[in-house]
């Protein structure tokens, strides 16, 4: 005999009303599979019933609303616990297509034990029920403090790092998806680093790895925190972080410049790795290249590099230059919008204006009693774009050359 449906509230739809299957077959089906999920059922009937479950959360939001109105999120959560690699298999990856729809999530996550059964399945679990549990925590803690709060006090970071440095490609990129959704509350920024993970993540900075933006995001969350700070300088993070200043793509350059920021507002320590590892340049190419939150950073951090010149605690003769560097670098960068503006007025609108004076200078000369004067104002006008041009030239380029061989022991000495 089957075992009578629980109760359940009611699930709005995406337009906010309940949706009615006008022929009521899916809702049948549902409820039918979800007698099937409970205790007394065999292994093979909840392995069947999972499965199509599964199926029918992948394939529409409509589905989603059904499944959590027929009561099935209750008994998929307890499923999680079965000793039954298949029914755990396929109950986390139905609770992860569920969760795609927002009023499942709080549904989801407010079922008792949910979370701890979770992570239960992110340790025990086969490789892609590993991967899909991430995922589900990924999708519950997404913009959600409390429910993030509640995942990093139940033992999941740990595994998650575990996963980061282990698991499959897809694992991998589902693991730094759930960290960097963790870390974006204090509580469990420390957390975090204790598990170890700021040398994996240093690691997959490589761009062989294929996850450097999520990567370097996540060193950026970590580097508002002490603890952070000092993980990423003793695992070497600075010249990969540098590296992606200077090749990676927008979203890269942005996180790894907030992330240098921090290093060197917190201390003059790691001001000598940053200009050993070359990346003034980088930096104040941001100038022309980088979003306006990273052009933001990237001022902040020159600013920092000259401010500890003023101070001078713990830094050497390198940082003692690095004002000079700076300033010269950026002079090459703005020198070039200046070049451009003068030859532009120059050669555009002074030299045409010059051939039109000289042109009528010509006629007046042939003109009996005209002075020799009139054709002599031509060379005004002509001469004044060419000095202008040339000049502003001669010295933009001596500029560029200072900068481009600018040495730093040079300037030392």
């Amino acid at each position: 005999m089957r075992r009578r449906r629980a109760s359940v509230s009611p699930v709005p739809s995406p337009a906010g009303e309940t949706i009615v299957d006008n022929s009521g077959l899916i809702e049948a089906r549902v409820r039918d599979l979800v007698d099937d999920l409970n205790g007394t059922s065999s292994v093979e009937s909840q392995r069947a019933a999972t499965f199509e479950l599964r199926l029918l959360a992948r394939n529409g939001m409509e589905n989603r609303v059904v499944i959590a109105n027929c009561g099935a999120i209750g008994f998929l959560v307890d499923l999680l616990q079965s000793a039954d690699n298949g029914v755990q298999e396929n109950a986390v990856t139905a609770l992860l297509n569920l969760s795609i729809y927002g009023a499942n999530k709080t549904a989801i996550a407010n079922t008792a034990n949910a979370i701890e059964h979770l992570v239960h399945v992110l340790e025990t679990g086969s490789a892609e029920a590993k991967e899909n549990s991430a995922a589900t925590l990924y999708s519950l803690s997404v913009h959600e403090e409390d429910k993030s709060v509640r995942i990093g006090r139940s033992g999941a970071i740990r595994l998650l790092v575990d996963l980061l440095r282990s698991g499959t490609l897809r694992g991998r990129n589902d693991a730094a998806s759930a960290l960097f959704s963790l870390s974006n509350f204090r509580e469990n920024k420390p957390r975090i680093v204790e598990a170890g993970a700021v040398k994996y993540l240093v690691e997959l900075m490589n761009p062989a790895a294929g996850m450097v933006d999520k990567a370097v995001a996540i060193l950026a969350n970590l580097s508002t925190i002490p603890e952070g700070r000092t993980a990423i300088g003793q695992e070497g993070g600075i010249p990969g972080l540098v590296e992606v200043l200077e090749l990676g793509s927008a979203r890269g350059k942005e996180n790894a410049v907030a992330a240098l920021l921090q290093l060197c507002t917190d201390t003059n320590r790691y001001c000598n790795t940053l200009l050993r590892q070359g990346a003034l340049p980088p930096l104040v190419a941001l100038n022309q290249s980088g979003t306006p939150r990273a052009i933001q950073k990237m001022e902040l951090c020159l600013y920092t590099l000259q401010e500890s010149t003023a101070t001078g605690l713990g830094c050497n003769k390198e940082i003692s230059a690095s004002r000079c560097m700076t300033y010269l670098l950026y002079m090459r960068t703005t020198m070039k919008y200046a070049l451009g503006i003068v030859k532009t007025i120059s050669w555009g609108i002074l030299m045409p204006i010059g051939a039109i004076v000289a042109m009528v200078a010509r006629h007046l000369k042939n003109i009996k009693g005209a002075d020799p004067t009139w054709f002599n104002v031509q060379r005004i006008p002509n001469a004044g774009p060419c000095w202008r041009g040339s000049r502003a030239g001669n010295w933009y380029l001596s500029r560029c050359h200072v900068s481009k061989g600018l040495n730093i022991k040079a300037i030392d000495a």
